[in-house]
């Protein structure tokens, strides 16, 4: 991974791969517990502009991946792209291709400086690098115990979700801080 100082001036468009990061918090024990992505767009891109954050996953029928997308992209600035998937089978296809897609259509079309991938699956690392070769900036922000090591050394800056108070947990509904060296009793609420 490159030490590249970001430019307040940039237009940033976020790619959220909503399936990765939730079956990341599971992984993690983290089960039920929901992502905050509004505040998740706005610490990520910062005090640059925002030119669009597209979330995708996949779905068949009108199910719970459905109305977490309408929940999720109730938000200015967000944009959904749902896909849909045979419920005979228990994974999602496609999601990965097509939004490797829109991150290099949107390049192509100069509606960013830096492209961020929210998401830690190596999948994405082909369209990073044509996105980075047409001469844009790409970022990936993963929870570190997700993110693989290549995606990592693809990006020109990397943030660890871990650090920012992004997820909210299922039982109290409260925001917390999930700091990889933070103990339990050390979590902070976060105000809403």
């Amino acid at each position: 991974m490159t030490t590249i100082k970001r430019n307040e001036t940039d237009r940033v468009m976020v790619f959220i791969d909503i399936a990765n990061i939730e079956a990341s918090l599971n992984e993690n024990g983290k089960n039920g517990s929901t992502v905050d992505y509004k505040g998740l767009v706005e610490q990520i891109v910062g005090s640059r502009t925002l030119a669009a954050a597209y979330v995708f996953d996949a779905c068949c029928g009108e199910d719970s991946r459905l109305r977490r997308m309408r929940r999720v992209t109730g938000n200015p600035g967000f944009r959904p792209v749902m896909l849909r998937y045979n419920p005979n089978k228990s994974e999602q296809k496609g999601v990965d291709m097509a939004m490797g897609l829109k991150m290099f259509d949107e390049a192509s079309k100069d509606r960013f400086d830096t492209a961020v991938v929210v998401s830690g699956d190596a999948d994405f690392i082909p369209a990073m690098e044509y996105v980075q070769a047409a001469g844009k900036m790409v970022e990936t922000a993963a929870f570190s115990w997700s993110a693989n090591d290549d995606i990592r050394s693809a990006s020109d800056a990397y943030t660890v979700l871990d650090d920012l108070c992004i997820i909210c947990l299922k039982e109290t509904h409260a925001h917390y801080t999930e700091g990889a060296t933070m103990h339990s009793a050390q979590k902070t609420r976060m105000v809403a």
